[in-house]
C-alpha cells in the first residue's frame, strides 16, 4: 500500500493523546514521579526516576506539590507507585543512614557540588558556609553558597539545614533552605550547638519556595 504525500501531511497534523508522552517516558524509567510518605517529620510529598530522588518537600496537597516541581524542577511530573524499598530508605535517611540516590539534573555544577558537600555533614551536626565554599574550592563564594542551598530540590534528605554561619547562628539564607528551622520555631537569629536533633526543630509545614527563588542561581553560577 502506497502513501502519499497528503497523507503523511495528515498523519503530522494528528495529536497525541493527552499524557501519552509522560507515560511513554514513565514507562521507560525516564519520567519522574512522586508519591507522598509517611515519616518521622510528618507527611513528605517525594519525586523520584531512574537515576533517584529529584525532590522532596512538605506540600499540603498533592496539586501543591507538582505545581512547586514544574515551576522548580521544570519537568513533567505524574503520580505513580514508588520501588517496594523506597518507604524504608526514607526512614533510614532520615534517621542518618546514606541510603538514597539523587538526580539533581538542572542545578549549576556549583550548586551540585555545595549539596553534596552538605550531604557529608553527619546527623546532628552543623558547618558553617565558609567549610562548605572552602572543601569544594571556592572560598570566596560563601553567599553563593548559602543560595545553592536555599534553591536544595531535596530538603531533609540533602540537609541544607545543617548550614549556619561561622557564629553558630541560625540566619535568613538558613531560614530559606526548605529544611531549615524556621520562623515558627523562634530558632532564627538564635545560636545553635554544634550537634542538634535534626528532626524536632523543623516546621510542621515548610510551603514550596516561589519562582523568585530560582532567578538567584545565576548569582551562584557567576559567583561559583
Amino acid at each position: 500500500m502506497s502513501v502519499s504525500t497528503a497523507d503523511l501531511k495528515r498523519l503530522g497534523e494528528v495529536k497525541a493523546p493527552a499524557g501519552l508522552a509522560d507515560r511513554v517516558l514513565a514507562g521507560a524509567g525516564l519520567a519522574d514521579e512522586y508519591a507522598r510518605f509517611d515519616t518521622v517529620i510528618g507527611a513528605v510529598f517525594v519525586a523520584w526516576n531512574r537515576s533517584g530522588v529529584s525532590a522532596a518537600a512538605r506540600s499540603r496537597s498533592a496539586d501543591e506539590f507538582e505545581e512547586y516541581f514544574r515551576a522548580e524542577v521544570r519537568r513533567p511530573l505524574r503520580p505513580g507507585t514508588p520501588p517496594a524499598d523506597m518507604a524504608h530508605r526514607i526512614t533510614d535517611e532520615l534517621s542518618g543512614k546514606r541510603t538514597l540516590r539523587f538526580d539533581l539534573r538542572g542545578l549549576t555544577e556549583f550548586e551540585q557540588a555545595v549539596l553534596r558537600k552538605a550531604r557529608e555533614i553527619p546527623y546532628g551536626q552543623v558547618r558553617p558556609y565558609s567549610w562548605v565554599a572552602r572543601e569544594i574550592g571556592h572560598p570566596s563564594a560563601v553567599r553563593a553558597v548559602g543560595t545553592a542551598l536555599a534553591n536544595n530540590p531535596i530538603p531533609y534528605f540533602i540537609p541544607c539545614h545543617r548550614v549556619v554561619r561561622a557564629d553558630g547562628v541560625i540566619d535568613s539564607e538558613s531560614r530559606r533552605c526548605p529544611g531549615a528551622v524556621a520562623r515558627r520555631t523562634g530558632a532564627v537569629g538564635r545560636s545553635v550547638p554544634g550537634r542538634q536533633d535534626d528532626w524536632r526543630v523543623l516546621l510542621p509545614h515548610v510551603p514550596p519556595r516561589t519562582a523568585g527563588a530560582r532567578a538567584q542561581r545565576g548569582f551562584a553560577a557567576r559567583r561559583g
